[in-house]
């Protein structure tokens, strides 16, 4: 069995997901995230003045439909590339409600939470083909 090689910044232990992204504001700039998991982000298009190991404070917005959820966190920069403006972090202890509306919103979970609650709509699935 062959494996093909890979660079040092493409080893993972985990694949990333491919999630949709959530808005933030931190240091008084909006971002969106181009990545994101439960335990931190990547924003693009950074230019602040932070430094890598700083602890920042984080607002988190989902948007579903017309609906915002609100949250504020803190979390520590672990990386900053000033060359192609990228800003990664990790979330520093996350509250319990803080986690579970990420998790639902991974999963959609959260979606079909307001939509029971009749604040958004489910979003509909495509038709299924029938098997021959």
């Amino acid at each position: 069995m062959r494996v093909v090689a890979r660079t040092v910044r493409e080893r993972r232990r985990n694949a990333r997901p491919k999630l949709s992204p959530i808005r933030l504001k931190f240091g008084g700039e909006p971002y969106k995230t181009t990545e994101w998991t439960l335990g931190g982000f990547m924003v693009e298009g950074y230019i602040g003045k932070h430094s890598a190991g700083s602890t920042i404070a984080v607002d988190i917005y989902i948007d579903i439909d017309r609906d915002t959820i609100h949250h504020s966190v803190f979390a520590e920069i672990a990386r900053i590339d000033r060359h192609d403006r990228k800003l990664a972090a990790q979330f520093v202890e996350l509250e319990p409600e803080v986690l579970d509306d990420l998790e639902s919103w991974m999963t959609g979970r959260l979606r079909r939470k307001l939509a029971r609650m009749g604040k958004a709509k489910p979003k509909s699935k495509p038709a299924r083909r029938p098997v021959r």
